[in-house]
């Protein structure tokens, strides 16, 4: 058996490729640590009442993600309500309450989604306009289906009534 040695060219490439994935490893953590600290420097500049600060700390956040964080845009939306950027604040509350899977985030986007929609038609009745009608009650209906609790009950049920017939079939 003839062992060669590997030609210069071929060591050259693995050692090109071997740069190229530890560049690559290394940026997403990186990125995730940029995430992580302009988010908690938002949230000190929240703590201190400069929503301005913090929104610009959190848009940052959010231009680094290649996807919407429900946490980056509930703060992003409760940071536009602060500032009365109503707006702004009702796209980025939405954004959260669509696609947090805590449901304690979801419930809170939804909250401040509430005030701001109110704070919008007092703004609106002072200047004789009007804000468009809520969702319709169905999308209200598609929401409380989809969320855990339901889920949860459905199962329950489910398991009641199971245990109910076989308990009944026993006896019969």
């Amino acid at each position: 058996m003839r062992h060669t040695r590997p030609s210069l060219r071929v060591l050259s490439r693995a050692a090109t490729a071997c740069a190229l994935l530890t560049v690559l490893l290394s940026v997403a953590p990186a990125r995730a640590d940029a995430v992580d600290d302009l988010h908690q420097a938002g949230l000190a500049a929240a703590k201190r009442g400069d929503w301005a600060a913090a929104k610009q700390a959190w848009s940052a956040a959010a231009a680094l993600l290649d996807h919407p964080d429900p946490r980056i845009e509930y703060e992003l939306g409760t940071a536009h309500a602060q500032l009365d950027e109503l707006g702004p604040a009702v796209l980025h509350l939405r954004i959260a309450s669509e696609l947090a899977r805590d449901g304690e985030l979801r419930r809170r986007a939804q909250l401040n989604l509430g005030i701001v929609r109110r704070r919008a038609e007092l703004a609106a009745e002072a200047t004789g306009s009007r804000v468009a009608p809520p969702e319709p009650w169905t999308e209200r209906l598609v929401e409380i289906v989809a969320s855990d609790l339901v889920a949860w009950l459905s199962a329950g049920l489910v398991l009641l009534a199971s245990l109910a017939w076989i308990v009944s079939w026993r006896l019969a």
